[in-house]
């Protein structure tokens, strides 16, 4: 007996997976095959951003109605698959802030996933420049408070999840209001003296060479 063909494709590298993350009707089915395995409604799948805006990041993420998340990784990135599982897990029900909890996790097709509680909210980039100078700050703060947290007797976690990221060495950490994330740069890549900037979306030209995607970066 013939197996069945795999439906999700055997993505191995960046340029790939790129080609493939716009693509809306291979995710919806991979979300009703992750929902039907784990006894999940299939009927209100949504799609956070549509695979075009860097804004939205990298990730394959879709809402199950109001109360779940899956996240898609994949295959070439499980180790950001394992850092988000082991900081979720880890930081659940012990910062201020609301962080997800881990519903399930598994594999479709070699592409790790998790299933995980939605955080009702709004887009940090999106309310960012309404906010007022005291608002922005307190906001830092508690993201600077979560950082110690995991940092303060955990540095064992700590270089887990820089490892899984792929930074085993000093690393700049940079926030950007306008995406709401948070971007890692090695030291190393920094020239001596001077700086580096991460581009989010495409040059007019489509220069692809000798450019900093910030999506590369991406924490």
């Amino acid at each position: 007996m013939h197996s069945s063909e795999p439906l999700l494709p055997p993505v191995s590298n960046l340029t790939d997976y790129i080609l493939l993350f716009a693509r809306g009707s291979v995710w919806v089915q991979a979300m009703q095959v992750i929902c039907q395995r784990h006894g999940l409604p299939t009927g209100r799948l949504v799609r956070f951003g549509d695979g075009t805006d860097p804004a939205d990041g990298s990730g394959v993420v879709f809402a199950v109605g109001d109360d779940l998340v899956i996240k898609l990784f994949p295959p070439f990135r499980k180790n950001l698959f394992d850092a988000d599982l082991t900081v979720a897990e880890h930081v659940f029900g012990k910062l201020r802030v609301t962080t997800p909890e881990i519903y399930t996790h598994g594999m479709l097709d070699d592409w790790p996933y998790i299933v995980m509680s939605r955080v009702p909210g709004v887009y940090l980039s999106s309310i960012w420049d309404t906010l007022d100078d005291e608002s922005q700050l307190r906001i830092v703060i508690e993201l600077a408070a979560a950082g110690l947290f995991m940092m303060a007797g955990k540095s064992a976690l700590l270089r887990a999840f820089l490892l899984a990221y792929g930074y085993a060495e000093a690393v700049f950490g940079i926030y950007s209001p306008y995406t709401g994330k948070v971007y890692l740069v090695p030291v190393r890549e920094v020239p001596s003296g001077g700086d580096v900037n991460l581009r989010l979306i495409k040059t007019k030209n489509n220069q692809e060479k000798g450019i900093h995607w910030a999506r590369d970066y991406e924490l």
